[in-house]
């Protein structure tokens, strides 16, 4: 049992499996999908206000819900919990988003009985540091972390007495409410800083536009066959095929990211030399090809390490005598903000980059080399301030969000 700290009278440490019932979902293979039914949650579906998003996901029939899963359905006002990768991400079950069913990496919590825990008390302990400290101590996984059953009955969670608990929450609703509107404050000037930068990719691009000729993307890359390159198919790429060193394979957190320094996997020169159609050079651009952060992109830096794209990414190489990378960035994103791949996308749950012949067929407006040296000055200026403006109000964010787990963490210690 994990006691740090000596507890006001009347409160108790308890095993979690004590008072909380907890389940994890089962392990749903893709053939057992489809396009209606029940809807499977998983961590996509969970929004940032610890709500549920259930129009993008994927369902399960009914009859095979009825056979072998009825048990995972929830229920109104589960907490759910991410297990895998996002850990210890949050949402609650709201009568509108049933039924709905678990799915593998969520495990929902409710108290056993809610004369001696109360729910909200619970959810409160559920995002707070102290729960945070004993998964974290207990996940499996090197490349992504998890906690399951096994660990959560290791686990204990701090029990005062119920009408001690009702105060606690009170006095968190109350905190926690100011504390999130600067929050939320804070965010939306973030969110307008990107408006406005959109807002500015759009003008330039639409007097780029107005004045210069368009040039198919198939004609600003190299004349290699290799300058636009979808990574290679997962059976090309296993994990098995990973070595501990050797030529890097480039994953979606670079392009995320635009960070370098991680180095996760490798394979040997015979694999490499193998997949040479896929390999990355100086100022190639890397573009995400899936999910949330499809069209996210950078620029492979001058000190890289040699290596290939993985399946997720998408690899272009510019002919920087025609177009200037940065000015393809500045293009890329204005293409995004103008919703090019809400207009591509065909009802998939999840959104992919659509297919290279009809990228190569994108227009771009692209004027001479030194007109377009002059955007890319003029839009860096700009980008620059808006990030500082963003920088500022994110640090403001996080130590707002630092005061709330302070104040769980006294509130836990009863010293709030």
């Amino acid at each position: 049992m994990n006691e740090l700290y000596e507890l006001p009278d009347g409160w108790e440490y308890k095993d979690l499996k004590e008072v909380v019932f907890f389940q994890e979902g089962p392990g749903i293979l893709k053939k057992q999908m489809s396009k209606e039914g029940i809807p499977l949650l998983n961590i996509r579906t969970f929004n940032k206000d610890e709500t549920l998003n259930l129009k993008d996901t994927n369902f399960l029939p009914l009859e095979t819900i009825e056979k072998k899963y009825s048990h995972f359905l929830v229920e109104e006002n589960d907490i759910l919990v991410a297990s895998s990768g996002s850990l210890g991400k949050m949402a609650v079950v709201r009568k509108c988003d049933l039924p709905a069913v678990l799915n593998t990496s969520i495990i929902r919590f409710r108290p056993n009985d809610v004369l001696t825990l109360d729910r909200e008390y619970l959810k409160y302990f559920l995002n707070s540091d102290n729960f945070s400290n004993q998964y974290n101590k207990a996940y499996t996984g090197t490349a992504i972390k998890n906690f399951g059953p096994t660990h959560l009955k290791k686990m204990n969670i701090i029990v005062p007495p119920l009408s001690e608990q009702q105060k606690i929450v009170s006095k968190l609703d109350n905190l926690f409410e100011k504390i999130d509107k600067s929050i939320a404050l804070h965010q939306k000037n973030m969110d307008d800083a990107d408006v406005f930068m959109g807002s500015v990719l759009n003008d330039i691009f639409e007097e780029l536009e107005g004045k210069y000729k368009y040039t198919k993307m198939k004609d600003v890359v190299t004349k290699e066959k290799t300058s636009i390159k979808r990574g290679p198919f997962g059976s090309a790429l296993k994990k098995s095929f990973f070595v501990e060193s050797g030529y890097l394979v480039y994953e979606q957190y670079h392009a995320l990211n635009n960070d370098f320094s991680m180095e996760r996997y490798f394979i040997n020169e015979d694999k490499f030399n193998e997949l040479k159609g896929f390999e990355v050079k100086s100022g190639d651009i890397i573009i995400s090809c899936s999910g949330v952060y499809l069209g996210k992109l950078a620029i492979i830096p001058n000190d890289y390490t040699k290596g290939i794209i993985n399946q997720a990414l998408l690899k272009l190489t510019l002919d920087k005598d025609i177009i200037i990378d940065k000015i393809f960035v500045y293009f890329w994103n204005n293409l995004m903000n103008n919703g090019f791949f809400n207009a591509v996308k065909k009802g998939a749950a999840i959104p992919n980059m659509p297919p290279v012949k009809q990228l190569k067929e994108i227009d771009i407006p692209l004027p001479p080399i030194q007109i377009q040296q002059k955007v890319v000055k003029y839009l860096d200026e700009i980008s620059q301030k808006i990030e500082k403006i963003k920088s500022v109000q994110k640090e403001k964010m996080e130590s707002l969000v630092a005061l709330k787990a302070s104040i769980l963490d006294q509130a836990f210690k009863g010293e709030l």
